[in-house]
């Protein structure tokens, strides 16, 4: 019985019987030897076992195009649709501007350095929706030096006019100074 060698993996496999080889439904590209060969051969290119070879499968290729097709077709989309209206440098000069007013508001004398952070953003129809946290030093109404933070739903014109605001959240020192300071309770929205 002829014996039949193949090599996978950098590795010579076999001895094997064609019937054995017809069982592993090798692809046509895969190397082969027997002793009617002088030198290791494609299974496609071997005279004797080119039968065996299987075909690729090109429903695979097709599913690989169709697919690129697809994510270059969403991309498109998102490029033409999903442009996103304003800009960060706005949405900066608004939240920069809505954490100084905020600090004047609440501690006109005693505040400084107020600093703020744009968590997210969006422009519609030239007014912006932010999360915004917004700090800044000062001290309470009762005299204590501390670290104000406060975080709100601002929503502005792109121009910085009809400025609404809602507070999501205020940290100790708010909460202190509302205690005591009317300015401060009327800016957190508890007159």
């Amino acid at each position: 019985m002829k014996k039949y060698y193949i090599m996978k993996g950098g590795s010579q496999l076999g001895p094997y019987s064609v019937e054995e080889m017809h069982a592993f439904n090798l692809p046509a590209e895969t190397m082969v030897w027997y002793n009617e060969l002088e030198v290791w051969k494609m299974l496609k290119d071997a005279p004797e076992l080119r039968h065996l070879s299987v075909k690729p499968d090109q429903s695979k290729t097709f599913w690989y195009i169709g697919g690129a097709v697809a994510l270059l077709l969403m991309i498109g989309v998102f490029v033409a649709f999903g442009k996103k209206e304003g800009s960060q440098e706005v949405a900066d000069q608004l939240a920069s501007t809505f954490a100084y007013d905020s600090m004047k508001a609440c501690n006109a004398t005693t505040g400084s350095d107020a600093t703020y952070h744009v968590k997210d953003w969006e422009c519609k129809d030239k007014r912006y929706t932010m999360d915004v946290e917004a700090s800044w030093k000062g001290s309470t109404y009762e005299g204590n030096s501390c670290l104000h933070v406060v975080r709100c739903k601002v929503m502005v014109d792109e121009d910085g006019t009809d400025r609404e605001f809602v507070v999501n959240e205020t940290n100790a020192c708010m909460e202190e100074d509302a205690r005591g300071d009317f300015n401060v309770r009327r800016y957190l929205g508890r007159n």
